[in-house]
């Protein structure tokens, strides 16, 4: 069978490469890692012995995927609205979509948004993570159960455990609603936990007291299960996940991992959704209602800043020599004298095109259309050859970015310089630092209109698989035309004095907040 795999994080990951790596057809869905793993493939590093596949079926976008007999869904709950454009272009008329995700509730709600789509549940008992781009952590366990939700064919149920353990995957099927229940045994302590206490497995299970939280509130789960019509659950079952987990590497689990990376976590499938349904089957779960009181409360008073949108010129790098020197050549090479490079300093931040036109202007006032777009021509083509001899980033830009980058930020670039240059200076000086790049393109309209910005906004969210709000974003820049873009984006703006612009400048433009150097920049976010 040919097997797809939307969200290749750590879970998504380990499962497709397992399956592939014994010569299974798999088809990859990546986003961030997507040009490391077609150059370097996917690199697992497994307790029970790691692999690298040198050669993956990688893909940008499931437009360019075969259809496959199996799609394993490896999302985050929180960007499963994301499967109504990820999903169609795989399907068959028989296509299993197996939903390897944590929660209740979870196969009800993709049901209706592909009401004939045929769905299992894939139940993942594994410590995994993703650590660096293209590599997969499989630290402990590593079993899977199916479960059955509304699939009518049970040779593909049973060809689809066939395959895992053809591949050195222990999987069974397992009925469908006790799995779901019996997975929440372990997630909702644990995931929860960890984050409230800001800790691990290892340490809640070592305290006497959190031990016995940790047992009450696997107790209300089962509780709940039973309520709900869950047979096969009792006491013991949540003594053998303590011991289970006891027996593990110190582990975080995905929630707290979501929490620390300021990522949305996964509250309302793991916790307000079984919640509702055990009050629905008249049991409250008292300890993890509050628990979820709690998750919601950080979540909100917590939400930081998550996205970075930087200017360019005059924010990241200095560039203003090449331009100087470009604009300097255009002029001579009509037979006009140059200007000031203070005048081009002073020009800058509308695009070249109005660069170009204001230094024209300033040289020969009466200048025609005729002889300002052949000046222009004359600049593009001296610039695009010259624009990286004397342009470099500002003193501790560098540092500044890695640094964001350890944070776990996501960052973008958006210049009103021309799309290839700003490609170029992206790919030359930020290309391990920096996620994207959009430069001035016919499609998309300059600053200070939002576009640019939206567009970055929206490239970052499918690049990182998730919703990007404009509450998660701040934008850096140093001229008014970036204050002016930041307003008109509704995103709150840090200017920088070291740029174009000097502080004076900026603040009678109506800057709120100003920094002096790069390393400043972590005290306002």
């Amino acid at each position: 069978m040919t097997y797809g795999v939307i969200g290749t994080g750590a879970i998504g990951g380990y499962y497709g490469a397992k399956l592939a790596h014994t010569g299974t057809g798999v088809h990859f869905l990546f986003h961030k890692d997507y040009d490391h793993v077609r150059e370097h493939g996917l690199q697992v590093d497994s307790c029970d012995g790691s692999f690298h596949l040198d050669s993956v079926n990688a893909y940008r976008n499931t437009q360019d995927m075969p259809q496959c007999d199996v799609v394993l869904v490896g999302l985050k709950s929180v960007n499963n609205h994301l499967l109504k454009e990820l999903l169609p272009p795989l399907l068959k008329e028989d296509t299993l979509v197996v939903l390897i995700q944590n929660g209740i509730g979870i196969e009800a709600d993709v049901q209706k948004m592909f009401p004939t789509v045929q769905l299992a549940a894939g139940l993942a008992f594994i410590c995994c993570a993703k650590t660096e781009p293209g590599t997969v952590n499989h630290q402990c366990y590593g079993y899977i159960n199916i479960g059955n939700y509304s699939c009518s064919s049970q040779k593909r149920i049973d060809a689809v455990i066939d395959d895992f353990r053809r591949a050195g995957v222990d999987a069974n099927e397992v009925e469908y609603l006790e799995a779901r229940w019996k997975k929440a045994v372990w997630n909702m302590p644990f995931n929860g936990m960890t984050v409230a206490l800001n800790t691990q497995t290892d340490t809640l299970l070592r305290n006497p007291s959190t031990l016995q939280l940790v047992k009450d509130q696997m107790m209300e789960v089962i509780s709940a299960a039973q309520a709900c019509g869950v047979k096969n659950i009792d006491e013991t079952f949540a003594d053998k996940m303590i011991d289970n987990t006891l027996h593990m590497t110190p582990y975080s689990p995905s929630m707290k991992l979501d929490f620390d990376f300021h990522r949305p976590m996964e509250i309302d499938y793991l916790y307000t959704r079984p919640i509702e349904e055990a009050r629905k089957a008249g049991y409250s779960m008292k300890k993890l209602e509050m628990l979820e009181q709690e998750l919601r409360f950080m979540e909100c008073t917590s939400r930081t800043i998550t996205t970075l949108i930087f200017d360019l010129d005059g924010t990241l790098m200095n560039t203003l020599d090449d331009l100087h020197n470009s604009v300097s050549h255009a002029l001579q090479e009509a037979g006009l004298k140059p200007n000031d490079k203070q005048d081009t300093r002073r020009y800058l931040g509308n695009g070249i095109k109005a660069l170009v036109d204001k230094s024209v202007m300033q040289s020969k006032p009466d200048a025609d259309e005729v002889l300002k777009e052949r000046i222009f021509a004359t600049f593009r083509t001296h610039y695009e050859a010259h624009s990286m001899d004397e342009t470099a980033p500002y003193k501790g830009i560098p540092e500044l970015l890695k640094a964001c980058k350890a944070k776990g930020f996501f960052t973008a670039i958006v210049s009103n310089k021309l799309d290839p240059a700003v490609k170029d200076l992206h790919k030359a000086f930020f290309g391990d630092t920096i996620d994207l790049a959009i430069g001035e393109k016919p499609n998309i309209k300059r600053k200070p209109a939002p576009d640019m910005v939206n567009e970055a906004i929206s490239q970052l969210s499918v690049l990182h698989g998730r919703d990007i709000q404009k509450s998660e974003c701040i934008y850096i820049g140093d001229s008014e035309v970036d204050l002016q873009t930041a307003q008109n984006s509704a995103l709150p703006c840090i200017a920088v004095s070291w740029g174009f612009r000097d502080k004076d400048f900026l603040v009678a433009q109506g800057a709120k907040t100003i920094i002096d150097h790069p390393t400043e920049l972590f005290n306002h976010l």
